[in-house]
């Protein structure tokens, strides 16, 4: 039952899921990943209500469980329970080695417009995720935000000296070289990109 529920999950049936997954959830004790699977069915379907009530419990099984932790912080984020969420996300990401609680808490805090906030939570993922661009991306994306455009620009070039191939810094750029009036660069961009992946279908067709 839990390999076919997870399954119509991956099929995006949540449906489905919930349905196979009910005769498990019915009984005294079921599992902590049934709660899970069921929770995330439930967001799925944009239930959110339930879903942080299925999470509580499974919560209540695997108290350290960070996946689950995680997933109960941004589902009260979701329900506008702000506090709580970013308060519980904080939390797991200065706890963690991980970055699961770093993503969502960053996302969070560009929604509430604290860049300086955001800036400093990508400090921490940076710190985490050395050699991969991912942190450099997102500060690059936030500086854009607060509109400053040379400094983004130099974040975007960063992540690229930390993986040539990584194709959203280099989007990125080539946008800003063709917002400056700058074709031949933008160019220049895309073609590296391809030299870096020549199998980057994005690439060819930006090409």
């Amino acid at each position: 039952r839990r390999l076919l529920a997870l399954t119509y999950l991956r099929l995006g049936q949540p449906d489905k899921s919930l349905s196979v997954l009910q005769p498990l959830l019915d009984k005294a004790d079921p599992p902590q990943p049934v709660y899970m699977m069921a929770a995330q069915a439930h967001m799925m379907a944009g239930d959110v209500v339930k879903a942080e009530a299925l999470l509580e419990k499974a919560a209540k099984l695997a108290p350290d469980d960070k996946r689950t932790r995680t997933a109960l912080a941004v589902s009260r984020l979701m329900r506008g329970n702000v506090d709580a969420g970013m308060s519980e996300l904080q939390t797991l990401s200065a706890k963690d080695d991980s970055t699961m609680a770093d993503l969502p808490l960053i996302g969070a805090l560009v929604r509430k417009k604290d860049y300086a906030g955001a800036l400093k939570a990508i400090d921490a993922l940076e710190a985490k995720t050395a050699g991969q661009p991912t942190a450099a991306n997102l500060r690059a994306r936030v500086l854009m935000q607060q509109g400053n455009k040379e400094a983004a620009r130099q974040s975007f070039e960063a992540a690229l000296k930390i993986q040539p191939s990584f194709y959203p810094a280099t989007s990125a750029l080539a946008q800003l070289a063709l917002m400056d009036g700058k074709p031949d660069e933008a160019k220049r961009l895309i073609d590296g990109a391809i030299q870096a992946d020549p199998r980057n279908m994005q690439a060819l067709l930006a090409s």
